[in-house]
Order: C-alpha cells, then sequence, then structure tokens
C-alpha cells in the first residue's frame, strides 16, 4: 500500500504535464499567421542555403573559403528544415489534434 501512495505525486504530475502540453499545443495551433511565417521562413532558408551551396561549388576556386560557404549554406538548410518542419506540423497535425480535441469535449 505504501508503494502506491508514493507513485501517486508522480502520476498526478504527469497527468498535469499532459494537461499543460495539450493546451501549448492547442494554443500554438490556433497562430497560423506564426505558423506561416515559420514554414514559409524555413524555406527560403532552405533556398538560400541551396544558392550558396552552389554559388561556392561554381564561383569560388577550391579553398577554405569555399569550404566555409558551402558548409554556411548546410547549415542554413539544416535550419530552414527544422523551422519549415514545425511550421508544416503546426499548420495540419496540430490543427487536427485541436479538432479532435474539441470533438470530444462535446
Amino acid at each position: 500500500m505504501s508503494t502506491w501512495v508514493s507513485f501517486t505525486p508522480a502520476l498526478m504530475t504527469m497527468h498535469t504535464l499532459t494537461k499543460r502540453v495539450l493546451r501549448r499545443v492547442i494554443r500554438q495551433a490556433d497562430q497560423v499567421k506564426q505558423n506561416l511565417v515559420w514554414l514559409l521562413g524555413g524555406l527560403a532558408s532552405c533556398f538560400f542555403g541551396l544558392l550558396l551551396i552552389v554559388t561556392a561549388e561554381f564561383l569560388f576556386q577550391q579553398s577554405l573559403t569555399q569550404e566555409i560557404v558551402a558548409f554556411t549554406g548546410v547549415v542554413l538548410i539544416a535550419v530552414g528544415l527544422l523551422f519549415a518542419a514545425a511550421g508544416f506540423i503546426s499548420l495540419s497535425l496540430l490543427r487536427l489534434i485541436r479538432f479532435l480535441q474539441e470533438d470530444s469535449q462535446r
């Protein structure tokens, strides 16, 4: 019996954490403009990173400068993909979760 009592606060904390995360997801799903900015900003960053890689390949001689510019392009692509993915998930999946949550409350 004492073992069950020791786990009860942990279960209550997990339940509270789940509710807080769900509230945050619903709040993020409601911010359509911000999510669209994340998606388009991420895509623009990917495009600019790709442009840097192509520029480094064709306009620079083989040197450390070429490698630094290409690496900067790769970093921009990675950051852009993360932002674009966050924006896309927020625009699609989080809105779906919000919709399903509203149906279950009715």
